[in-house]
């Protein structure tokens, strides 16, 4: 018996999305040829955050580096989810 729930939203809200859509963070970077890394801090009060970089391969060292911090409900996707045109591209 197929599961007529997943068949539902399959058809309604999978079908049509771009490529993109079903991506992680570190496919898209890749896909962009750029390198990412992912580095976990633990602050004092125990709460532990995930920070990403992304650097151009042909970035010189010694680049200035730009610094983004999304809002309280974001997340480090929303920078990089529009291709080329993306902020943090």
């Amino acid at each position: 018996m197929k599961d007529r729930a997943g068949e539902w939203i399959s058809k309604k809200y999978l079908k049509g999305k771009h490529p993109d859509f079903f991506k992680s963070f570190f496919e898209l970077t890749f896909d962009q040829g750029l390198n990412h890394e992912c580095h976990s801090v633990t602050t004092e009060d125990g709460y532990i955050l995930g920070l990403f970089r992304i650097r151009n391969p042909n970035t010189k060292e010694g680049a200035p580096v730009v610094f983004m911090q999304h809002g309280l409900l974001g997340s480090a996707e929303n920078f990089i989810m529009n291709g080329e045109k993306s902020p943090a591209f």
